[in-house]
């Protein structure tokens, strides 16, 4: 084999390898567009200072690939699959969620309990005091009387929120809804969020 031909071959499988690990990368890359709507609720932050700030002051600080504000407002956000699993891991809302569930379904890959005061007053008995049934999709959440609902109403639909997220649903079909019955079965508080969000956003 000549000089040339072994250079030519050598560059052909230095070009090959680098196919394979860019299609590999690729492969583990999650690219996510939230609406205005969704994006704020999800990263907790102005889009804009989210982006130019790497998330900072955010659960998202360094974890993740690449985010940028749409002309139109929407968020396009670049997750691989290793950080949406540390996030995931520490994250309050989800590792609380993880809690109520049980073991029934996996919501992080690391059970990892809060350590601050606050958080772990919250976390410790979640699986007693917080009876919520949560639908497959994290769309509806069932309250009954003896449920924690003052206690929890304010976590749980951000963490069923970020499920839908992360399950790659677009942004016009992510919703909740919260249902509170009495000891009759009768409703008693329904909220429905973007819906009511909305409507409240409007009346101030």
């Amino acid at each position: 084999m000549t000089k040339n031909k072994r250079l030519i071959l050598c560059i052909l499988c230095v070009g090959l390898c680098l196919i394979i690990y860019c299609v590999s990368y690729i492969a583990k890359l999650n690219v996510f567009v939230l609406s205005p709507l969704v994006a704020k609720a999800f990263t907790g932050n102005d889009l804009e200072t989210f982006c130019s700030t790497d998330g900072a002051d955010t659960t998202f600080y360094r974890m993740f690939t690449y985010a940028k504000v749409k002309k139109n407002g929407d968020l396009i956000l670049v997750m691989t699959d290793q950080q949406i699993e540390d996030w995931k891991n520490g994250n309050f809302y989800l590792q609380l969620l993880q809690k109520i569930v049980g073991s029934e379904r996996q919501i992080v890959t690391e059970v990892i309990p809060p350590t601050d005061p606050f958080s772990e007053l919250f976390y410790k008995d979640a699986d007693i005091m917080c009876g919520f049934e949560i639908s497959e999709d994290y769309t509806r959440i069932y309250a009954d009387p003896e449920d924690g609902t003052f206690l929890y109403f304010g976590f749980v639909p951000h963490a069923c929120l970020a499920m839908q997220v992360l399950s790659g649903k677009p942004s016009d079909e992510i919703s909740y809804t919260f249902i509170e019955y009495d000891e009759e079965g009768n409703i008693v508080e329904q909220f429905v969020w973007p819906d009511d969000f909305m409507d409240e956003a409007e009346d101030d």
